[in-house]
C-alpha cells in the first residue's frame, strides 16, 4: 500500500474510532467504535478467532464487555500464532486518539498488510475491551480475560 494511502486509512480509522464524547466502556461511543472495528476486521478479510463473530463477549457482574479478535490465517498452522493487540476503550469522555485509537489503527493496518500473504504462522489481531480504570488490572480487563480463556 503506498504511503499516502496508508496515511489516509490510518487517519480514517482513528477519526472513526474517536467520537468527541469518547469511548468509555458502556457509552454510545464505545458501542459505535466496537461496531466499526468489527466491520473493519471483516472488510480486511480476517476470520473470527472463534465462532462466526469477531466479538468475544464476556460478563462481569452487571457489565458486558467485548474483545474483538480476528485471525490472519497462515494456512499451515504448525507454529504458535503471533498476537498484535491494542485496546479500543478510552479512559475519559474525550476523543482520546492517543488512548489507544492510534494503536488500534496501526493493528488494523498491520492486518491489512498481512492479509493474503503467505505466512508461516497465524496472526491474531486482538482489540481489547475494558483496559482502562476501573477495570485496569482487574478480572474484567480484556487482555487478561482473553489470556485466561
Amino acid at each position: 500500500m503506498p504511503v499516502s494511502e496508508l496515511e489516509r486509512v490510518l487517519r480514517q480509522d482513528v477519526v472513526r474510532i474517536c467520537p468527541p464524547s469518547g469511548r468509555t466502556v458502556g457509552s454510545e461511543g464505545h458501542r459505535q467504535a466496537r461496531e466499526y472495528l468489527a466491520g473493519r476486521l471483516h472488510e480486511i478479510g480476517l476470520q473470527p478467532y472463534r465462532g462466526s463473530s469477531f466479538g468475544m463477549a464476556y460478563r462481569d457482574s452487571e457489565q458486558k464487555f467485548f474483545n474483538l479478535v480476528g485471525v490472519v490465517p497462515c494456512g499451515k498452522g504448525a507454529r504458535p500464532p503471533v498476537l498484535i493487540g491494542a485496546h479500543y476503550d478510552s479512559v475519559i469522555e474525550a476523543p482520546c486518539a492517543d488512548d489507544n485509537a492510534a494503536a488500534v489503527a496501526i493493528a488494523l493496518a498491520a492486518a491489512a498488510q498481512l492479509a493474503g500473504k503467505e505466512l508461516k504462522r497465524d496472526v491474531l489481531i486482538a482489540l481489547f475491551d475494558a483496559e482502562e480504570p476501573p477495570y485496569f488490572l482487574g478480572e474484567s480487563m480484556g487482555s487478561t480475560r482473553f489470556y485466561k480463556e
